[in-house]
């Protein structure tokens, strides 16, 4: 990727006259924070369609989230398992990863499920779209095998008692942290509560 430093309004705005024309059916964001959410919100004609960025439950982005979804734009949720790539960095020393946490595997325990179909099921019950990475058929297959149970109450608010605050980010996108327009310069809540 070669960034650029055209402003990302100009960019979205020729996408807007592309879907006019009927180019293109929707037009949708990837790793935009909600303050850039906001300026397109506020500055464009066409609503965004979608937001692609990462949530999982050390990393839930609510406040990001409640934006999109008050503006009926899908929260399109990448690395919803957490990555088990990136754990094995020393960034990320002081957490197990989400496969591996202690209240995700109790609570798979309960329903009979493997962690992963809780750290998705509990992401699907907030109406986010939820991309899980993997190369391994049976785990694709299992993947959909979130259908025949539900999280209750209890179980909704340990998993979200897990939340980092922005501290467990799988992908940072750290080569382009120079970049006027780079996203994760800043924490997505900024209430602690949030």
């Amino acid at each position: 990727m070669i960034p650029s430093d055209i402003d990302y309004l100009e960019t979205y705005r020729a996408l807007e006259e592309l879907q006019k024309a009927g180019k293109l059916k929707n037009i949708g964001l990837s790793n935009f924070n909600i303050e850039q959410t906001r300026r397109v919100v506020e500055n464009c004609s066409i609503a965004p369609s979608s937001n692609q960025f990462e949530v999982h439950v050390y990393l839930q982005n609510r406040e990001l989230v409640n934006y999109c979804k008050s503006q009926n734009i899908v929260v399109v949720a990448y690395s919803p398992l957490g990555s088990n790539e990136r754990t094995k960095s020393a960034d990320f020393i002081a957490f197990p990863p989400p496969l591996e946490d202690a209240v995700v595997k109790k609570i798979a325990d309960k329903h009979k499920k493997l962690p992963g179909h809780v750290l998705l099921k509990f992401l699907l019950q907030q109406d986010l779209v939820v991309i899980p990475k993997s190369s391994n058929k049976e785990r694709l297959k299992s993947n959909l095998e979130l259908f025949d149970f539900t999280l209750d109450k209890d179980d909704l608010t340990q998993l979200a008692s897990l939340d980092k605050k922005g501290d467990y980010r799988c992908w940072t996108m750290g080569r382009d942290a120079d970049h006027k327009y780079y996203p994760f310069d800043r924490k997505y809540a900024t209430n602690p509560s949030d």
